[in-house]
């Protein structure tokens, strides 16, 4: 009863954490990314409590893939937050290297293309 009382608060929480965001992009962006991390941390903290669960109570349930809610945060939940922070770094190293770039220019400085300015892509 208490795990389901922990999932419960759980899934609470992380529908409160999401706010009223429509996209996946800007429940990412919310708060500084927040919400989302705790999202994530509430969501491997569902799988745990699903997997104290009996047999008894699993098997009531067959209908339910305790299974996959097990899994989640290792299979979907973190690969998609690893993508998407793989994609903000390379997009961050674009910005840095066109910010160096321009730095030079406005300073009047000859630039000359170097492999340290190279995009981390």
């Amino acid at each position: 009863m208490l795990y389901c009382l922990s999932i419960s608060e759980s899934v609470g929480k992380i529908k409160l954490y999401s706010g009223n965001c429509q996209r996946a992009e800007s429940f990412y962006n919310l708060n500084e990314q927040l919400n989302f991390n705790a999202s994530l941390n509430l969501l491997a903290n569902i799988g745990d409590r699903v997997s104290k669960f009996s047999d008894e109570l699993r098997n009531k349930y067959q209908q339910i893939d305790w299974q996959k809610i097990r899994s989640f945060r290792f299979s979907d939940a973190l690969q998609k937050y690893q993508a998407q922070k793989n994609r903000r770094t390379r997009r961050c190293a674009r910005k840095s290297k066109c910010y160096t770039i321009c730095g030079v220019a406005i300073t009047g400085c000859s630039f000359r293309y170097s492999s340290r300015f190279s995009p981390l892509i």
